[in-house]
C-alpha cells in the first residue's frame, strides 16, 4: 500500500526498525517503530529516515491514556512531550 499509494520503493523500507536518541538530560532511550522509510536509496540508518509509522489496532481512540496519540508520541526516556522531535510528521 505505501509503496503504490505514496510511491515509496519497497528496497527504501523496513519493518521493525528500531530508533534510539537521548533527551536533554542525556538519557539514552529506544523505540522499536512498526515501519520506517528511508530516503530513495538511502542506507538503512536511522540518519536517513523520512517517514516513521507506528501501527495502532482501529479501535485504539486518539485518546486513549497509553496508546492514544499524546501517550504514543512521548519521549520514551522521561515520559514527557518531546518539544524537539526531529520528524515533522505523525498521522493517525
Amino acid at each position: 500500500m505505501m509503496d503504490e499509494e505514496y510511491g515509496f520503493d519497497l528496497v527504501d523500507m523496513e519493518r521493525d526498525f528500531t530508533v534510539s536518541d537521548e533527551d536533554e538530560s542525556g538519557k539514552k532511550w529506544r523505540r522499536k517503530v512498526d515501519l520506517v522509510v528511508f530516503g530513495e536509496g538511502s542506507d538503512h540508518e536511522q540518519g536517513n529516515i523520512i517517514r516513521l509509522c507506528i501501527v495502532m489496532e482501529g479501535k485504539v481512540k486518539e485518546t486513549d491514556a497509553k496508546k492514544g496519540t499524546k501517550a504514543t508520541l512521548r519521549n520514551p526516556a522521561n515520559d514527557s512531550p518531546d518539544p524537539r522531535s526531529k520528524y515533522d510528521l505523525a498521522a493517525w
